[in-house]
């Protein structure tokens, strides 16, 4: 019985303690990343900002970014061969040695995240004619 009362008093307080710590991700996140995010805001809201789903570094995940950018992360990750972006022009965060991807033959590279400590990553501006729609 006080086995039973000691993890149901567990996981009440661990529970709790997930609920009243702060949701600013600047407490949670390398100095790094938080420059990243930082420069991500420069992108206008009405802008199209897809991040791809292939960035995977420690401490690196694209839905968080999303979420804090106020961005739908259902919408706007992108998933290479399978997500087809309906916007005619969009932001696109990805790494710079995938040369060979569709969405970066079409685009022109706006920003490179050298400086913030991100080597090889690169934000894109797709702009698509609208034949290609």
């Amino acid at each position: 019985m006080i086995a039973l009362g000691v993890v149901a008093l567990c996981s009440i307080v661990s529970f709790h303690r997930v609920n009243v710590l702060s949701s600013d991700f600047r407490l949670y996140c390398p100095h790094e990343l938080i420059r990243l995010f930082e420069a991500l805001k420069c992108i206008p809201a009405t802008s199209a900002l897809y991040i791809d789903n292939d960035l995977t570094r420690p401490g690196f995940i694209p839905q968080m970014m999303l979420a804090h950018l106020s961005r739908n992360p259902e919408k706007y990750l992108y998933y290479p061969g399978k997500t087809e972006p309906p916007e005619m022009e969009y932001y696109f965060l990805t790494a710079e040695d995938k040369t060979g991807e569709a969405p970066k033959r079409e685009g022109i590279k706006v920003r490179d995240y050298r400086a913030y400590g991100f080597d090889g990553l690169a934000l894109y501006r797709i702009t698509r004619s609208q034949n290609e729609k």
